[in-house]
């Protein structure tokens, strides 16, 4: 129904620059980051050597 998607639209996920570095970031957790969203495919721990892009062995883009 359209309420639903309304209310699938309206969710939030977390911005990639707002987890604290050293947290430990589980498969699928989903972030936002330069505009575009991604979501982690191997655990690991937050850091800018593992930021969100493309090619990136931890993230992948996120399509709904």
């Amino acid at each position: 129904s359209d309420v639903y998607k309304r209310q699938v639209q309206t969710v939030t996920y977390p911005a990639w620059s707002d987890i604290e570095d050293g947290t430990v970031i589980e498969v699928d957790t989903i972030v936002t980051y330069n505009g575009k969203t991604w979501q982690c495919t191997e655990q690991h721990i937050k850091s800018t050597v593992y930021k969100p892009k493309a090619g990136s062995s931890k993230w992948s883009e996120y399509t709904e």
